[in-house]
């Protein structure tokens, strides 16, 4: 990613072998996720992260800005793909 380029916010979820992050990515619209995470060298940065248990049930801590090792990422997806039951996941309105 270019410096002042326009980018656009990608809600994802990632998943570690111990957490499950819900976080933002900064990407040029258009780019594939796929894509964007192979340019990365060895760390991703997200805003907005929430980092939960693997089970997703109990949140460790939350952050405006992270940087993810990229060799711990085992799954990434765009938020809204995510098919969630109620009682998992639950995801905290700052908001409120």
């Amino acid at each position: 990613m270019k410096p002042g380029s326009d980018t656009a916010k990608a809600c994802v979820v990632i998943l570690t072998d111990m957490y499950r992050i819900k976080c933002s990515l900064n990407i040029v619209p258009g780019v594939r996720l796929t894509d964007y995470i192979r340019s990365e060298s060895n760390f991703v940065a997200v805003t907005s992260a929430e980092v939960y248990n693997i089970e997703g049930r109990k949140l460790i801590l939350s952050a405006d800005f992270m940087d993810i090792n990229k060799h711990h990422i085992q799954i990434i997806t765009p938020d809204e793909m995510v098919e969630q039951n109620p009682g998992d996941f639950v995801i905290h309105n700052t908001l409120e």
